[in-house]
């Protein structure tokens, strides 16, 4: 079970990809942030917070992401 004091890196990721179909780009990169600030090497959170920052125009954010 996901306890609060110590969130799942999935859970953000994830999270993350529901934000990026509803379009909330900003709450994306946000629960991305949060996901790699857990779990440094999990690539999907990358690839999320990049596709939202395209989506964004800001292109040169997408590419650090990646």
């Amino acid at each position: 079970m996901l306890s609060d004091e110590n969130p799942s890196h999935v859970y953000f990721a994830n999270r993350a990809n529901a934000r990026l179909e509803l379009n909330d780009f900003n709450g994306c990169v946000e629960d991305c942030d949060a996901a790699i600030n857990v779990e440094p090497k999990y690539i999907k959170a990358y690839l999320r917070k990049a596709l939202a920052f395209k989506f964004l125009s800001k292109f040169s954010d997408a590419l650090k992401a990646v």
